[in-house]
């Protein structure tokens, strides 16, 4: 797909999946041993893909498991584990006015998470246009 594509267009990547997971975009990488982390890997996807399609994740494999039939067997990548907000690479910046703590406190409740910082970008987060639309709409109740 078009993730895949431009995961494989950084120097370095071997071979890529992308799977959507919950609403979020969650990358595997087969990488030479010069790709030591995937800060680069997102940058440099998020200059070709529109940023829903940017992947929350980028999980290092050493190789991508296939089915019988040569297929990718997406059962057997491995679990995508913890909060994605902390391998995305922004340090957690905390709110600093009220509204910036009431519109923290919506993205946590639409996103389903424990904390998110003003730096934290939505569609990484895992965020939806759909998620978008009701962040929207509680920020107008309250």
């Amino acid at each position: 797909g078009e993730v895949e594509n431009a995961l494989l267009t950084f120097d370095g990547v071997i071979q890529a999946v992308a799977v959507a997971i919950g609403g979020a975009i969650h990358a595997y990488v087969v990488a030479m041993d010069n790709v030591l982390s995937e800060n680069p890997i997102l940058t440099h996807v998020a200059n070709l893909l529109p940023e829903y399609m940017i992947p929350s994740t980028v999980t290092f494999i050493e190789f991508v498991p296939t089915t019988v039939n040569g297929k990718v067997d997406f059962r057997a990548l491995p679990a995508i584990v913890g909060d994605s907000s902390a391998k995305i690479g922004t340090p957690y910046r905390p709110p600093g006015t009220v509204l910036e703590s009431q519109l923290c406190d919506i993205w946590c409740r639409i996103l389903n998470r424990k904390q998110v910082g003003i730096s934290d970008n939505f569609f990484q987060l895992g965020g939806t246009s759909i998620d978008a639309i009701k962040v929207v709409g509680l920020a107008h109740e309250e």
